[in-house]
């Protein structure tokens, strides 16, 4: 059987279980609840954008099943379909709540890298494209396959982890890896702060040996803040990623941080948000293939002000409209683009 046809299979069979359990008595304690997502874009650019002509793009579908095994046991899978015939476990993991102050997770997991990347499905972003700095200095959705441990102390939110960490590729968007290269583990965390009235800071850590020869270090920060109200919401998200390379390349280096502010009407919420993302990187980049075969490297310095709309046209369905003007130093290029996304949660 073909692994697609599999993990079709392997869905649909799950989700009517989860839907025979949660028929189960009330005192049976074992509960699992499914949930999901779907989404569709349409995309169109100027002339020397990737998207000239309009197309409809990216079609998503995602189910997520968690689950409480015990009072103190729980769990979380959830698996994705993507354009190309391609499904994607995303999370698979188990968890032990000690108490408030303390519980660990076992498993496939979502990195706590920042604040974006654990909330980037479509139905819980107000943008259709992810903010530049998103987009180039990490793998989009980050995931990995590990350890974490964490709680909260007085609103004082930390989680620490450590997993197989990230390899080594052309650019750093293409680093996500699921069994290790190395015989280093990455490792990291973050702490966030509520500071009241709707407000709160973090910061991420993040390190870990990324070639194949277990020699050369790389390290992310990000730094976040968030202010927001039943109004209106104000958020920012800065990172920085430093990698090692060989002499007598300069090591890798990139940063960028966007920020993003909108206002709540009822059903409808305008967004804008101002993106720049700055990368060099003289080793990686297009031909890359090893630490023999370096490529032929990497700089952008591009900046994005992106404007849109959301409307929520029922219960966690969105209809979202967005316009890009994109900017890149010392290059004229006609690249805006206009997007449209559906997206619902369930």
């Amino acid at each position: 059987m073909k692994k697609n046809t599999f993990l079709v299979l392997l869905l649909l069979a799950s989700a009517t279980w989860a839907g025979a359990q949660q028929m189960l008595p009330q005192t049976d304690p074992f509960r699992v609840r499914v949930g999901g997502y779907l989404a569709a874009d349409y995309i169109k650019s100027e002339v020397d954008g990737p998207y000239p002509d309009g197309t409809f793009e990216n079609p998503l579908l995602g189910i997520l099943m968690s689950g409480q095994l015990a009072p103190q046991i729980s769990f979380v899978t959830e698996a994705s379909y993507y354009e190309g015939n391609r499904f994607d476990l995303n999370q698979a993991w188990l968890s032990f709540q000690a108490s408030e102050y303390f519980n660990t997770k076992l498993g496939l997991f979502v990195v706590p890298f920042g604040q974006f990347n654990e909330n980037n499905l479509p139905h819980q972003t107000d943008m259709v494209n992810p903010p530049l700095n998103i987009e180039y200095l990490f793998p989009f959705t980050w995931r990995d396959i590990g350890v974490s441990g964490g709680g909260s102390i007085s609103g004082l939110e930390y989680v620490l982890y450590m997993g197989n960490g990230l390899s080594e590729g052309e650019f750093l968007s293409s680093g996500q890896q699921f069994r290790d290269n190395n015989r280093n583990k990455g490792w990291g965390g973050r702490l966030d702060l509520s500071l009241g009235d709707g407000f709160s800071v973090g910061y991420s850590y993040y390190r870990g040996k990324y070639d194949d020869a277990n020699s050369r270090d790389r390290i992310l920060q990000a730094g976040t803040a968030i202010w927001a109200t039943s109004d209106y919401y104000l958020k920012a998200e800065y990172n920085h990623s430093r990698s090692e390379t060989p002499k007598p390349f300069e090591d890798a280096e990139g940063w960028g941080y966007y920020i993003q502010t909108a206002m709540v009407w009822k059903n409808f919420r305008p967004v804008v948000s101002y993106q720049v993302v700055k990368y060099d990187d003289a080793f990686h980049g297009p031909g890359f293939e090893g630490p023999d075969t370096p490529g032929e490297g990497f700089h952008l310095d591009r900046t994005r002000w992106a404007l849109g709309a959301v409307f929520m046209f029922a219960q966690n369905a969105f209809l979202k409209l967005e316009y890009d003007f994109n900017r890149e130093k010392d290059v004229e290029i006609n690249n805006d683009t206009w997007l449209v996304q559906v997206a619902v949660g369930f």
